[in-house]
């Protein structure tokens, strides 16, 4: 049951996100400077940010949180492994992200036309750059946003609030004003994936 559930709401969750890209390039023909098509490869990207973000980090730092919580973080940090190395990827569930990740993946590669972008070999490498020091600059974030937990015993609120903020990524970087673009770049790093 709950496996198609997240399957059923992740879908979900892309197809509503499709239904709005197509609502509003029925009304305008370019939206901060994309098209349609840039706006689902801006999709797709975001979507792979969030699901590597999600299976690097997001499961091991609520783990973090519950050892915290319960008392069990000081057995951790007697195994003989690098400590910090096994808090941030002791659990890295492949299957889970295969099973939620690949149908919108998929459904979001094929609307692509990947014929229609004008992408070089440069401009890849630049992307793939930008992407995975978005990625390191998130997760090193994200992980910030723990540190509450030490402290107060809790720290989810302030982590999914900011969490949520991560959804900021899905619009162009174009799209926002320059004080947003700073803020969102720079103070809390989720808009490092829409400058792809």
């Amino acid at each position: 049951g709950n496996n198609w559930g997240n399957v059923i709401s992740t879908v979900f969750y892309t197809i509503v996100q499709l239904l709005f890209v197509n609502v509003l390039y029925s009304q305008v023909s370019t939206f901060a400077g994309y098209g349609k098509n840039e706006m689902y490869l801006l999709l797709f990207i975001s979507q792979i940010g969030f699901y590597t973000q999600w299976v690097l980090s997001e499961v091991n730092h609520k783990l973090l949180i519950e050892d915290v919580r319960r008392g069990a973080l000081d057995f951790l940090l007697v195994l003989p492994v690098p400590s910090l190395w096994y808090v941030t990827f002791r659990k890295v569930p492949l299957l889970t992200i295969a099973r939620d990740a690949l149908p919108n993946l998929i459904l979001l590669a094929t609307l692509v036309s990947w014929t229609n972008l004008s992408l070089s070999g440069v401009d890849m490498i630049i992307a793939l750059v930008i992407f995975i020091l978005g990625q390191i600059a998130w997760g090193n974030f994200s992980f910030l946003l723990l540190l509450p937990v030490f402290w107060e015993g809790e720290s989810k609120q302030i982590y999914s609030l900011c969490y949520a903020l991560r959804d900021t990524e899905n619009v162009p970087w174009e799209g926002y004003r320059p004080a947003f673009q700073f803020g969102l770049s720079v103070i809390v790093p989720t808009l490092l994936l829409a400058m792809i």
